[in-house]
């Protein structure tokens, strides 16, 4: 459930996210878009079972939208510093909300976050500031239990998340022409492996997902794919 509620917290880098993670994993800072290609095709390769025949085929798709990605971060100089900033922003936030939330409420959200499976995505259907905060705030205090000033506390650190979300795109505003090239080489990508994976390897690529395997989301006082 935590993932979903702190999706208010990511509204701040859901942006960026879209942009910034298609590369998928820090494994591959500073990799060549063909050393890129070959890492994934061999993980895909062992995960799937691929034949020789599709293994080819998807180093040949994933090489030509590495390379695309590349290009695209060439195009936008800013997403390397907006990816810095907004990965030290995430830490901060997330260690913000675990320092309000009990140890048994910690326990309670990873127990709930590893039971729901893809249900969780569903929570991030909007972007831009278009979260409910309070909508979130009462699902969290219902699965969590959370007193009236825990939820008070919360609803200050959702709220200054948007704000910096707005700073951010105000800081970065060819990010969300980024973002929507990086969306057109993903779905370009899926669209091409679909081709050659069977409906079944198909199927455990997509719930495997970049997150899951790769960049694992992982308190305190009272307090992760395959593409």
């Amino acid at each position: 459930m935590i993932k979903k509620v702190l999706s208010v917290i990511a509204v701040s880098t859901l942006m960026l996210g879209a942009v910034i993670a298609q590369p998928g994993n820090q494994k591959f800072d500073n990799k060549s878009p063909d050393e890129i290609a070959k890492m994934k095709t061999e993980r895909m390769t062992s995960r799937l079972s691929l034949t020789d025949s599709q293994s080819e085929d998807v180093h040949s798709i994933l090489l030509e939208s590495a390379t695309k990605r590349s290009e695209i971060q060439e195009q936008y100089p800013q997403l390397k510093e907006a990816k810095a900033e907004m990965k030290s922003y995430r830490k901060d936030n997330k260690a913000k909300v675990h320092e309000i939330l009990t140890e048994e409420q910690i326990s309670k959200q990873q127990a709930l976050r590893k039971g729901s499976g893809n249900k969780m995505k569903k929570g991030h259907g909007k972007r831009n500031g278009d979260f409910d905060t309070g909508a979130r705030l009462e699902q969290m205090q219902t699965d969590l239990d959370l007193t009236d000033q825990q939820v008070a506390q919360l609803k200050l650190v959702f709220e200054n998340a948007k704000t910096h979300r707005a700073e951010v795109q105000a800081k970065y505003p060819e990010l969300e022409e980024a973002r929507e090239e990086m969306q057109k080489n993903k779905a370009n990508t899926d669209q091409q492996l679909k081709t050659v994976l069977t409906a079944e390897q198909y199927k455990m690529y997509q719930e495997r997902g970049p997150k899951k395997n790769c960049n694992g989301n992982k308190g305190n006082k009272g307090n992760k794919g395959m593409r």
